[in-house]
């Protein structure tokens, strides 16, 4: 499989072929089994349901990749756990060597969405 396929989206992947000195923001996930919780309806809580030997495996996964991304990224990449996803600027040069990653299962742009001003929101129209 061709790593690069790993980069979703024609706009990044176009941009990741380029070599400019221009950077995007994005999310790379580590490539980690998808977050199961349950709900105990005894403590009215959510909690995770994985095998400790998955957590353990998933932690150091996600460890590894960002030692990796501190390393080649100048401003250490942001973690958001609740997504559990990292988000950096990356050049085209960078994002290809993330997409080569062993740990990286995805990386999607982090497009920033403004709605429009005339849109009647709190407005006495």
């Amino acid at each position: 499989m061709d790593k690069l396929t790993k980069i979703q989206g024609i706009e990044l992947q176009n941009f990741a072929a380029g070599d400019s000195d221009q950077q995007r923001s994005v999310f790379i996930e580590p490539d980690v089994p998808p977050r199961r919780v349950v709900f105990d309806p005894v403590k009215r809580a959510i909690t995770e349901s994985a095998a400790p030997e998955e957590r353990e495996s998933t932690e150091a996964r996600t460890a590894q990749l960002r030692e990796y991304l501190e390393d080649l990224l100048e401003t250490p990449p942001n973690w958001i756990d609740s997504a559990r996803t990292f988000v950096a600027r990356v050049t085209p040069e960078q994002l290809r060597l993330i997409a080569q990653h062993p740990a990286v299962g995805m990386i999607e742009e982090n497009k920033e969405y403004k709605a429009p001003h005339d849109i009647g929101v709190n407005s006495r129209t």
